[in-house]
């Protein structure tokens, strides 16, 4: 899955992803994973973005995705990946604890996952 509208509109307008990411309060990563679809931009976070760098786009037209479906033992190590994003600001100091709380969530989400496949 992926915004391929959105991320084509930032390259067009030199807009570097950590760039945006700074702008609206969160990680480089969890931006990118907000691009890729595999975590959700909320309704203001996408205004904001609309707002700041494309105030007269469509947005339709940039929120437009492209279809793949994550499956959902991907969607939930997303999730879990963007947890620890949010615990641990880019150029913070690696937090034995936030990893465990991530290696958690991993865990619930294979776990999860394996007792609906099976």
């Amino acid at each position: 899955m992926s915004l391929n509208n959105l991320k084509s509109e930032l390259v067009r307008k030199g807009i570097k992803q950590k760039d945006a990411a700074a702008y609206m309060g969160m990680t480089a990563s969890n931006f990118n994973k907000k691009l890729s679809e595999a975590v959700p931009f909320t309704v203001d976070e996408i205004k904001m973005l609309r707002s700041r760098y494309f105030p007269h786009a469509d947005l339709n037209y940039l929120l437009e995705s492209d279809g793949d479906v994550p499956t959902e033992r991907e969607r939930l190590h997303h999730y879990a990946e963007a947890i620890g994003n949010e615990l641990t600001k880019d150029g913070a100091k690696p937090d034995p604890e936030v990893d465990e709380i991530v290696e958690l969530f991993h865990g619930c989400a294979e776990a999860y996952a394996e007792r609906e496949a099976g």
